[in-house]
Order: C-alpha cells, then structure tokens, then sequence
C-alpha cells in the first residue's frame, strides 16, 4: 500500500501527468487556433452580441495566452509592425470619414474600419502560441485539413442540393439567397461562408497545403490515405464554388508542387479523380452554364470573360472618380445613397476608395512584408530540420503570390476566409522562429516519410 503511494506521487509519475496535461492544452490550443479561419465568415452575434464566431475564439486565445505566459507572451516582427500600421491607419481614416458624415453609422465602421483589426487580433494569438509551444503548426495543420474535408463536403452537397445542406449555412452565416437562389444566379458552394469567394478562397489554400505535404512526402497523419482523402474532398468542395479564379489558383498551387517533386503519377492521378468526382455528379451541368456564361458579354470589353468584363465597367463608372476626387485619404464607407454598384470587386480599388493613397502605401508594405518574411523564414529552414515549417511555408508562399494577382478581381484580404487563414499560418511561422528545430526527414518517395514527432513542451 504504501509501495503504491510511493510510486503515484513519484516524480516520475507527476512529470507524466503534467506532460500530458501540456498535450491537451496544446491540443485544445491547435483547434481553437485551426478553428479561427473556418468559422470567420458566420454571422455576428451567434454566441456573443455583435462578434463573429472567429473573433470571440480569437480573443478568448488571446486571453488564454496573457492568463498563462504573462511576461514570457512574445509578439513582434516586421510582418506584426506593418499589420499593426495598416489596422491603426484603416481604423483612423474609416472613424475620420464617420465624423465627419451624418450618412455613416457604427456598422460601416464594422464594415469598413473593423477587418484589419480582426486580422491584427487573429495574427497576435497565433504568433503567441508559437513562439511557445513546439510542435503546434503541425497540429493546427491536421485540424485544418480535417475540417476542410468536412467543409468540401458540405459545399459538394449544397451544390448538388441535398435537403438541409443550404438552409444550415444559411443559419449559421445568415445569408438568405444561398436558400432562395436568383434565377440570374448559378448554384454555388459557400460552406459555412457568407459567400462563394471567401469560401473558395480558403479552400484553394487548404488544397494547396494538403497537396504540399504530398509532394513532399511529409506525414501528417498515422494512416497514409487520410492526407490523400482529404485532398480529394476539398478539391471537390472548391469546384463546387465555381469560382474559376481561385480554382485555377489552388489547381495551380497544386500541380507546381506536385511537377516540382516529379510526383507525376499523383499528379494524373488526382487529375482523373476529380474529373470522375465531377463527371459523376451533378455539378457537370452548372459548371457548364458557369462556363457559358461567361462568353454573354454585352459592353465594349467583349473580349474578357464576363466576369472580368462587368468588373472594369463598375471601376471605370462608379469607382475611379471616387478615387480622384479625394486621392489622400479616400472617399471613404461606401452609403447606401450612393449610386454605384455595392461592391468593388478590388482589393486594391477597395483600399484606395476606403482609405485613399495614405492606406494603400501600408497594405502594399504589408504585403511586400509577408512575402519577405515567409520567403526569409523558408530560407532559414532546411527540409531536415522542420519539415512542417519548411513544407507549410512553401505551400503558402505558393498561395500569397497568386493571391496578389487575383486581388486585382476581388478583395479576398477583406473577407473571411482565406485571409484569416493567411495571418494565423504566418504567424505560428514567425513565432516559432525562437523555438529550436526539432529534428525531421522528408523522403523522396511520397507518404511513406518519417512522421515527425508530435513534441509540445512550453518554452522556458
């Protein structure tokens, strides 16, 4: 009995149980962190009045993390410095045109000042959490991957309009036309988004990062078919948007990694299912009228798709004028008394109508920022040392070239999606540059690499 005793209260057995009680909360931190992007675009005040689900976890993560690291919660970097400007800048100039105009209220703010905040707020907890524990990207990846998966198939389903599926993305993100669908519109995927593009984009993502860990030959999880499974699932999901410009961003993301490691016969092979996945299926008949439509061009610019054509119709009627009437600090919220089409189909345009040339100058050095420090942070990373990081990094870098040019059409760093994706994958990255590598391996010849070891331990 008292063998027994001794032996529960060892040291051995408390450095056990606190060992594995730093896993769970690790893993419960991976989730919440993997959870931020996925649930950004439902609608405010589900849980809490006038938060989306997104923000209330990413604030509770950075409650977390002040409660539990104190002095040793570190935040900084170059990539946190031009965030901070351009949120703080956004902010500032959005509040100015408030004041100062008796047509703008609290939800153009929301609307308007509010996004990069979330994105500064997102990218804090996330660069906290992996300046602390080891171990964490590779977690948030497999939660990631995972729920992408399920969200693929949800978005297959509202495509091929399986009872249920549309009306529980409509209660969740409170867009109602994802229900009652306009005649002039083709049926199209949102997940649990508030619309096809932020959906689509953060699905291009996550299948670009999943083919990455493929080409690569980097395990992620205990079976071999899981990762493979998963890239099927979200390839599905993100042609169920029919959003050609992110799909041709995450087929080519893919491909390249894929040609790039000679994985040829995954390449043909992901290739044929997805052309069976879709042949199958009743998405073949939208994707056509999809496709067929955008050859109906009726303006002067009949020679781009009609997508792109009604594009530079709005920006050259409604929107440059407003942009060369105030060109230092924008014209500001968009009101509803104006005459011009609700959305401006830019991010770049966006910006500078929201915030004039002032705001601009900051996004693009955030950009530029993000580009330098994931190339840097690449660089200083072999294969040997931190596959996750080396191979995520890749995978992403990949993502935010393109995403530069397809901003030009639609300003996916203001919605939900891929862009809360974009500054919680960075920021683990850049914060885990003051953990030591943990030693890993990546094999030439797929999935059958060396699993990296899942290690969490807090840094002292």
């Amino acid at each position: 009995m008292t063998d027994q005793r001794t032996t529960h209260g060892s040291p051995t057995s408390v450095s056990v149980r606190a060992s594995e009680s730093r896993r769970d909360r690790v893993g419960l931190l991976a989730f919440a962190l993997a959870l931020i992007p996925t649930v950004s675009g439902t609608a405010r005040g589900l849980i809490v009045p006038g938060l989306r689900l997104s923000e209330f976890v990413a604030l509770s993560v950075c409650a977390y993390l002040v409660l539990s690291l104190n002095r040793r919660l570190r935040i900084g970097g170059s990539i946190f410095w031009t965030l901070l400007a351009f949120s703080a800048v956004t902010a500032t100039i959005v509040a100015a045109h408030w004041f100062n105009s008796s047509d703008l209220g609290p939800q153009d703010f929301l609307a308007f000042g509010f996004g990069p905040l979330v994105l500064l707020i997102a990218y804090i907890a996330a660069y906290g959490a992996g300046a602390a524990w080891s171990g964490l990207l590779k977690r948030v990846i497999k939660y990631l991957l995972l729920m992408a998966s399920l969200m693929g198939i949800l978005g297959f389903l509202q495509v091929a309009d399986v009872p249920g599926a549309r009306q529980f993305a409509s209660s969740l993100t409170g867009n109602k036309t994802i229900v009652d669908i306009p005649d002039w519109k083709v049926p199209r995927a949102i997940g649990i988004f508030h619309a096809w593009h932020a959906y689509a984009s953060y699905m291009a993502l996550c299948l670009i990062i999943s083919v990455a860990f493929l080409a690569y030959g980097v395990s992620l999880f205990r079976s071999r078919w899981i990762l493979p499974a998963c890239s099927l699932c979200i390839s599905m999901g993100l042609i169920s948007s029919m959003t050609f410009g992110m799909i041709g961003l995450g087929a080519a993301g893919a491909g390249y990694l894929l040609l790039k490691n000679r994985k040829f016969q995954a390449f043909f092979l992901g290739c044929v299912l997805v052309v069976i996945g879709v042949g199958a299926s009743s998405i073949t008949g939208i994707l056509s009228e999809r496709l067929s439509r955008q050859e109906t061009v009726t303006t002067e610019y009949s020679f781009l798709p009609q997508t792109v054509a009604f594009r530079v119709v709005v920006w050259t009627r409604d929107y440059l004028p407003l942009i060369s009437d105030n060109p230092w600090i924008g014209y500001g919220p968009i009101r509803e008394s104006d005459r011009v089409f609700a959305y401006v189909e830019s991010m770049y345009l966006l910006v500078l109508v929201t915030t004039g040339i002032v705001g601009f100058i900051a996004f693009l050095i955030l950009l530029a920022n993000m580009v330098i420090g994931l190339s840097r942070r690449i660089r200083e990373t072999s294969a040997e040392s931190n596959a996750v990081v080396f191979v995520s990094g890749r995978a992403i870098l990949v993502f935010l070239i393109g995403l530069v040019g397809m901003m030009l059409i639609h300003p996916y760093l203001n919605d939900a999606g891929s862009s809360e994706l974009l500054v919680v994958l960075v920021g683990i990255m850049m914060g885990a540059e003051f953990l030591p590598d943990r030693p890993s391996s990546i094999r030439s010849g797929g999935t059958d690499s060396v699993e990296i070891p899942d290690v969490s331990r807090t840094r002292n």
